[in-house]
């Protein structure tokens, strides 16, 4: 298993490889399926699932203005997953240029929206 960490002014990042099969839906039309999950690991917080790009269905991802920034992780632009009829606003986001190489080509799960399933 893969790990690599990144210590900054913000705190530690640590990104491993997940042993777990991570799907996302959003109106029961399947968004993401991967079985190369990361996990990111940020002091303080819980770890999260992030999926690789290429295994997201980015035909559904729709650029928005909105750009937030992570001091840790840098900034994100944000996506509207359109899927099963029904759009998510800022409901996905990717960190580009983020100073944590690893995380360039990764979406983070967000377990709340759309729905997200470990196995």
């Amino acid at each position: 298993m893969a790990t690599t960490e990144a210590t900054g002014r913000a705190g530690r990042v640590r990104v491993e490889q997940g042993a777990k099969r991570v799907r996302a839906y959003l109106e029961g039309e399947l968004v993401a399926d991967t079985i190369r999950p990361r996990l990111v690991w940020e002091v303080p917080y819980y770890p999260a699932y992030y999926v690789p790009l290429a295994d997201v269905r980015t035909d559904l991802l729709v650029a928005t203005a909105t750009v937030t920034h992570s001091p840790s992780r840098g900034d994100a632009q944000h996506f509207t997953i359109k899927a099963g009829g029904k759009a998510a606003e800022d409901a996905a986001l990717r960190y580009a240029d983020s100073p944590i190489t690893e995380l360039r080509d990764l979406l983070p799960g967000r377990p709340y929206q759309p729905s997200c399933r470990t196995r």
